[in-house]
C-alpha cells in the first residue's frame, strides 16, 4: 500500500510538472503571437537550479535514486 501511494505521489508530481510545461508552451505562443507581451524579469537562476533539482529528487525517493547539485549559494546571476 505504501509503495502505491508513493507512485501515486509521483504521478501527482509529474501531472502538475506537465501541466505546468504546457501552460509554459502556450503562453510562449502567445507571446510569440504579440497576443500576450514578454514580462522581463532579474531572478536569482541558482535558487531556480536547486528548486527544480529538489522537485526531481523527490522523484527519485520513490525509484531509490540519488540526485545532488552543486550550486554556489551566491553568484553572478
Amino acid at each position: 500500500m505504501e509503495k502505491r501511494r508513493a507512485f501515486y505521489g509521483a504521478q501527482e508530481r509529474a501531472t502538475r510538472r506537465l501541466t505546468r510545461l504546457v501552460e509554459s508552451l502556450l503562453d510562449f505562443g502567445r507571446m510569440e503571437a504579440g497576443a500576450r507581451p514578454y514580462r522581463l524579469e532579474r531572478l536569482d537562476a541558482g535558487r531556480l537550479v536547486k528548486a527544480t533539482v529538489e522537485e526531481f529528487r523527490q522523484e527519485t525517493n520513490a525509484t531509490n535514486m540519488e540526485m545532488g547539485c552543486a550550486v554556489p549559494d551566491e553568484g553572478p546571476w
